[in-house]
């Protein structure tokens, strides 16, 4: 195990992008060691190595960037138990693993659904955010969404635009968009739904949501 870290350590030192690097620091994101790789390099690196939920451990547990990537990447989902889906969701840092790891990792857990639902309805930013990433993803996949992950989806909408995180309420519009092309029903509901809130909770973002909710609806009944 030892050999193969420092392996993939080499990989990383000889392709390192200092100047990526350096834009990422300057945008927050403070991982202890970052060597600028993009993620299809890293994805061109995890072809190198078996699927390994020790080595994948492993890598998860240091604070270098694309040890982390590669973690994600190298994890077989269908070892993935709901104990530790929770705990890796709650120790991400950087939306930019919250992604990576929705669109590789959790989606293909077979308790994908269940933990967007749980997630989409906290207030710790950072999990609601990996909540609504991966409700999306689920949604865009499947082309479809039940009838619980509907209402838990306007509800924590909802919430989030309450809670005036722009970050949040983005990613959670999205969600609700994707939600709606679905199906005409479901675009209905959304809207309904939006409809009843907004004159309980009006203020300009919400407002501004709201004629997002609309535009879209529009669209879609137009196109069906």
């Amino acid at each position: 195990m030892d050999e193969k870290i420092k392996e993939i350590k080499r990989k990383f030192r000889m392709a390192m992008n200092g100047i990526v690097s350096g834009s990422m620091r300057e945008k927050g994101m403070d991982y202890r060691i970052n060597f600028g790789l993009t993620l299809p390099l890293i994805k061109r690196i995890a072809q190198d190595y078996y699927p390994d939920a020790t080595l994948s451990r492993t890598l998860r547990n240091e604070d270098v960037r694309e040890s982390n990537i590669l973690a994600i990447l190298l994890f077989p989902p269908e070892e993935m138990q709901p104990e530790e889906m929770q705990e890796w969701a709650e120790n991400i840092r950087f939306r930019e693993l919250s992604d990576i790891a929705c669109m590789h990792l959790f989606n293909k857990t077979p308790y994908a659904e269940k933990k967007a639902r749980e997630w989409i309805s906290q207030n710790n930013d950072m999990l609601q955010y990996t909540g609504f990433q991966l409700a999306g993803r689920i949604i865009s996949e499947k082309k479809y969404i039940s009838a619980s992950m509907l209402n838990s989806l306007i509800e924590a909408t909802q919430n989030a635009i309450d809670r005036n995180n722009s970050t949040t309420m983005t990613i959670a519009l999205n969600s609700i968009i994707k939600a709606m092309h679905t199906g005409l029903d479901n675009a209905g509901t959304i809207k309904l739904s939006f409809d009843k809130w907004i004159p309980m909770h009006n203020s300009f973002r919400n407002t501004e949501a709201k004629q997002i909710i609309d535009d879209e609806y529009e669209f879609i009944t137009e196109s069906f």
